[in-house]
C-alpha cells in the first residue's frame, strides 16, 4: 500500500488536475492526502472520478486558503475517526499490515500559530493505540540545512517544532531526491527553498516490528559502516545528539538490509572456489585459490563475531573458529528464553500472545506502582554521612576521560536498548562520537534536564527456572539506552569511594574489596553453633529472610530521603533522583516489544548505578525494614528452624507465615549444613563440571577453546565453594 501527500496549491487548476492524473498513472497510490486545495467539496468529488477512485472526505476552504482532501482508491478502504482545518485522522486495514493510524496534515502557515500546531501534534500522539503514521505540509523546519536562501529561521521555531516531535514519539521517515519541497522566486536573487512536507512514523512501530535491528559488531571493520557514521555525525551537526543517533540507525540498518544473508552466499561461493581450485598446479589458478582461502577466512571470522554477539558466552573469544559453538549457544539460550504460557493472578494458563502480554502488563504494573507516600524515616535513627572533600569530588565537572573511562569499561558485546546501538558501536567510533557523549554528560550535570525518550528501557524477561510458570519466575533485565548507560556509569563511578564511609562492615554485597561470601561464612557458622547447642532449658532457631523483588519494590521517596540523610549535596540527589524518576519501561519477549508503563518506585536491574542504591537500602533496612521501604518478604524462600521444642516452632512459624525446616537449605548457593559426609554435600560439584564439559556444546569448540572450558570448568565451578569449605580430597581428584 503507498500513499501520496501533495500541497497542490489549488485543486480548481486544470494544471494541477492533470499533474495529479500523471502522478496517479506513474506511482498508483492507494490513497491520495491533498493540502490547499482551495475549493469546496463538489470539486474534490468531481477530481475524484476522474481519477476512478472509489471515494474521498474534504474539509472545504475557509477564505481564500486552506482546505484539504483524502482520496482512496477501493471501497471500505478507509475509516475516519477525526479532522478539522488542519488534518484528517483515519484508519486503514490490509491483510498484509494489519489496522494502521494515519494522519493527512496541513500546520499552520502563519508563525504566530506555530506553538498551537505543535500543541496539536501532541494530542494527536496519544489519540490512539495503532500504529500510526502522520504525513503532509508541516510548514516548519527542523534544521538549517532544510533551508536555503532567505532569512534564517529562528532557533526558537526550529527547537519548537523539534520537541514537539520528539514528545510525540516521532521519528522522521527521511527522503529521496530532492531535500526541499517548497520554493519561492525561483530562479532570482530572493529564491528560497525549504522542506516543509515529511513523513513520520510513531516510535512503536519501529518497536513492534518482529526483528528489532540492532548494531552488529561485523560491521566494525566495514569502511562503509564508518563512513554512515562519519556522515552523519558531520551532517547533523546542528541538530542533538539524540537526533544524530536516531539519524545514524536509520541509515546503518537500511545498508545492512541483506548483508547478513549475503554473508552466508559468499561462504558457500568461495567455499567451491577452494574446492575448485585445491588440485591445480598452475600458477594463476593457484593465486585464485589463496584469494578464495583468504576472502573465506575472513568470512568466517566475520561470521563467528555475529553469532558470539548473540551467544553472550564471554569466558571464550573469538578468534579460534568456535562459530558453531556460539551459534548451537546461541539458538538453545534463545529456545530456553521463550516463555510459550503463564499463569495469571487467578491460577489460570494463558497461551495467547495477547494475553500473555497482558499477564506480564498486569503484574508489572501493580509491581511498580507506590503504596507508600508520607511517611518519612525516623530522626532518631543516625546516619554516617560523606566527607566535604567526597562532596566536592560528586559535583565537579565531568572530565573527558571520566566518560571514556565508562565508555571502554563495558563489554562490546552487551546488549543495547531501544537506540539499538552497542558498547562497541561507541568504542569503535569514539573519535567521532566521543566529544558529543562527553558534552551530554556535562550538560545533564549542569541543568540537569534529559532529552524525552531517553530514559525509555526494554525489560527483558528471563526465565530464572526451566519451565517458568507465573511472572515471578521471570528475572526483568532493563536495556537501558546506551547513553543513559553511560551517564549511570559515571555517575557509578563517582560514587563507588564514598561506600566504604557510610556503608556498615557488615554490608558485604556490591562494595569493592569486600567479599560476597563473607556472608554465607558468617550464615553456617550461625547454623553450626545452632546446631552445637543442645543443652539447657531455652532452645535457639534460625529465621532466613528473603526479599521479594527488592529492587522493583524500593520507593522513591525513601531513596531520595535516604541519600540525603547520608549528606549527599542537593544537586547530587537531584541528578540521581532525575534518572531514577524519568524511567518508563516497555516489555520484550521474544522479540516482540509491548506495553508501556510509567513506574512510581523501584530500580533497574542492568543500571550500573542501581546495586549502590540498592545496597545503602539494605543498611537502612537492617534497621527499619519494611514498613518505610516497601521491601516485602519472600514467604515462599523464607523458613525457620531448627533446635527448639516444636510447639514454640510452630506459633513462631504461624505468627510469621514462614515454613519449618529441620536442616536448613543453601544460603548464596552454600550449604549451611554439612551433615555426616562431606563428599556428598560436594558431590554435585563434580555433576557441574562434568556437565560443563561433556555437554553436546563442548563438541563444537576448537582446541584452544576446549582448553579454555576446562580451564573454566574445573577451576572457576569448584573455586566459588573453596573460598569457604575445605573441598574433600576425592572430590578435588574426581574433577
Amino acid at each position: 500500500m503507498s500513499i501520496l501527500s501533495w500541497n497542490c496549491h489549488g485543486l480548481a487548476n486544470p494544471r494541477t488536475v492533470r499533474l495529479l492524473l500523471d502522478i496517479d498513472q506513474q506511482y498508483r497510490p492507494s490513497l491520495i492526502f491533498l493540502s490547499e486545495t482551495l475549493v469546496k467539496h463538489d470539486t474534490v468529488q468531481k477530481v475524484t472520478k476522474q481519477l476512478g477512485f472509489a471515494g474521498c472526505y474534504a474539509i472545504d476552504v475557509q477564505g481564500h486558503s486552506g482546505g484539504i482532501a483524502l482520496l482512496w482508491r477501493n471501497d471500505g478502504a478507509v475509516h475516519i475517526t477525526n479532522s478539522c482545518r488542519n488534518f484528517i485522522d483515519f484508519e486503514v486495514s490490509n491483510e498484509q499490515l494489519g489496522r494502521w493510524r494515519y494522519t493527512g496534515y496541513y500546520g499552520f502557515p502563519e508563525r504566530a500559530r506555530r506553538m498551537e500546531a505543535w500543541n496539536m501534534l501532541r494530542e494527536l500522539s496519544v489519540a490512539s493505540e495503532l500504529p500510526w503514521c502522520i504525513l503532509g505540509d508541516f510548514n516548519d523546519i527542523v534544521s538549517l540545512e532544510e533551508k536555503r536562501g532567505g532569512k534564517q529561521q529562528p532557533r526558537r521555531l526550529m527547537e519548537g517544532f523539534w520537541d514537539a516531535i520528539m514528545d510525540s514519539g516521532l521519528h522522521d521517515l527521511g527522503f529521496t531526491g530532492d531535500i526541499f519541497t517548497w520554493d519561492r522566486s525561483r530562479g532570482t536573487d530572493k529564491w528560497v527553498q525549504e522542506r516543509l512536507d515529511r513523513g513520520m512514523l510513531h516510535r512503536k512501530v519501529f518497536e513492534k516490528r518482529r526483528r528489532r535491528f540492532k548494531f552488529e559488531n561485523i560491521w566494525i571493520g566495514e569502511r562503509e559502516c564508518r563512513d554512515i557514521v562519519q556522515e552523519c555525525w558531520r551532517q547533523d551537526g546542528e541538530r542533538d545528539l539524540m537526533e544524530k543517533i536516531m539519524s545514524c540507525s536509520l541509515k546503518l540498518e537500511e545498508w545492512s538490509g541483506g548483508l547478513i544473508r549475503e554473508m552466508k552466499v559468499q561462504i558457500g561461493k568461495y567455499r567451491k572456489e577452494m574446492q575448485h581450485y585445491r588440485s591445480t598446479r598452475d600458477t594463476f589458478e593457484i593465486q585464485k585459490y589463496d584469494a578464495a582461502r583468504w576472502q573465506f577466512m575472513r568470512l568466517l571470522e566475520k561470521q563467528e563475531i555475529f553469532w558470539r554477539q548473540r551467544a553472550k558466552q564471554f569466558w571464550l573469544r573469538e578468534g579460534d573458529r568456535n562459530s558453531s559453538f556460539f551459534h548451537k549457544y546461541a539458538t538453545t539460550r534463545k529456545e530456553h528464553n521463550k516463555i510459550k504460557k503463564l499463569k495469571d493472578k487467578h491460577g489460570e494458563w494463558k497461551e495467547e500472545n495477547a494475553e500473555i502480554q497482558e499477564v506480564i502488563t498486569e503484574y508489572f504494573t501493580e509491581l511498580f506502582s507506590s503504596v507508600k507516600d508520607s511517611m518519612r524515616l525516623s530522626p532518631r535513627i543516625k546516619f554516617p554521612v560523606i566527607s566535604d572533600i567526597q562532596k566536592e569530588k560528586l559535583v565537579t565537572p565531568i572530565a573527558d576521560e571520566e566518560v571514556k573511562a565508562a565508555v571502554f569499561a563495558m563489554h562490546s558485546d552487551k546488549s543495547p536498548g531501544i537506540d539499538s546501538l552497542n558498547p562497541g558501536f561507541y568504542q569503535t567510533y569514539w573519535e567521532i562520537v566521543g566529544q558529543d557523549v562527553i558534552k551530554f554528560c556535562r550538560e545533564f550535570f549542569q541543568n540537569g534536564e534529559l532529552p524525552s525518550g531517553l530514559n525509555r528501557t526494554l525489560v527483558c524477561l528471563i526465565p530464572k527456572v526451566k519451565h517458568p510458570k507465573k511472572v515471578v519466575d521471570l528475572r526483568p533485565i532493563s536495556l537501558c539506552n546506551m547513553l543513559m548507560k553511560i551517564l549511570s556509569k559515571v555517575m557509578a563511578n563517582r560514587l563507588t569511594p564514598t561506600l566504604n564511609a557510610i556503608i556498615s562492615e557488615k554490608q558485604s554485597a556490591f562494595i569493592e574489596g569486600r567479599l560476597l561470601t563473607d556472608n554465607a561464612l558468617i550464615a553456617y557458622e550461625v547454623n553450626h553453633y545452632i546446631r552445637r547447642k543442645t543443652q539447657g532449658k531455652v532452645g535457639v532457631a534460625g529465621l532466613k529472610v528473603d526479599i521479594s523483588k527488592a529492587y522493583d519494590r524500593l520507593e522513591w521517596s525513601f531513596i531520595e530521603e535516604m541519600l540525603q540523610r547520608f549528606d549527599f549535596p542537593t544537586l547530587w540527589v537531584d541528578r540521581v533522583m532525575n534518572c531514577v524518576k524519568s524511567v518508563s519501561y516497555s516489555f520484550l519477549r521474544d522479540g516482540d516489544v509491548f506495553g508501556e508503563i510509567i513506574p512510581q518506585r523501584g530500580v533497574r536491574q542492568g543500571d550500573p548505578i542501581s546495586p549502590f542504591l540498592y545496597t545503602r537500602g539494605l543498611w537502612f533496612i537492617a534497621r527499619m525494614y519494611e514498613a518505610l521501604s516497601c521491601q516485602i518478604i519472600n514467604y515462599e524462600k523464607s523458613e525457620v528452624g531448627p533446635n527448639t521444642n516444636e510447639e514454640d516452632m510452630m506459633e513462631v512459624c504461624e505468627i510469621l507465615g514462614v515454613r519449618q525446616v529441620q536442616k536448613p537449605g543453601k544460603y548464596l548457593r552454600m550449604p549451611m549444613n554439612m551433615g555426616s559426609s562431606k563428599t556428598e554435600v560436594f558431590g554435585f560439584l563434580i555433576d557441574r563440571v562434568q556437565q560443563r564439559l561433556k555437554g553436546w556444546y563442548g563438541k563444537d569448540v576448537s582446541r584452544a577453546g576446549k582448553i579454555t572450558l576446562l580451564s573454566s570448568a574445573a577451576q572457576t565451578i569448584p573455586s566459588f565453594w573453596m573460598n569457604l569449605f575445605l573441598i574433600p580430597v576425592t572430590i578435588c581428584e574426581e574433577v
